[in-house]
């Protein structure tokens, strides 16, 4: 289940990266014009991810959020709920909860 969420929380490191290379800002703040500033909040405020692009069999694309961003630096974090998840997989992910920062630093928070 873990690997899930690393999968698509690198999925939205790497959007962050391609903004950063192209607007010297992973929010997109130095050109804002073309990205529009990418603020906290779901994965798709990430330009080339969209809408359900991120769910799988344990996450949905909501459980996914950009927890903080700046010019330098970004937080991601996926936050499994009683939802989330399909099939006879809804509710597997309960509680589990899986970081990224902009360094590729992984982390667990107890969400307790």
């Amino acid at each position: 289940m873990g690997t899930e969420a690393k999968a698509g929380l690198g999925t939205m490191r790497t959007g962050l990266r391609v903004v950063m290379a192209e607007s010297n800002a992973y929010d997109g703040s130095d050109d804002a014009a073309a990205t529009g500033p990418i603020t906290p909040g779901v994965a798709d405020n990430i330009p080339g991810i969209d809408p359900l692009d991120l769910d799988g069999s344990y996450f949905d694309h909501n459980d996914y959020r950009i927890d903080a961003i700046t010019d330098t630096a970004f937080l991601l974090v996926c936050v499994g709920d009683a939802d989330s998840g399909v099939g006879t997989h809804i509710g597997d992910a309960n509680l589990i909860v899986v970081t990224l920062n902009q360094d590729g630093d992984w982390g667990d928070v107890d969400p307790g």
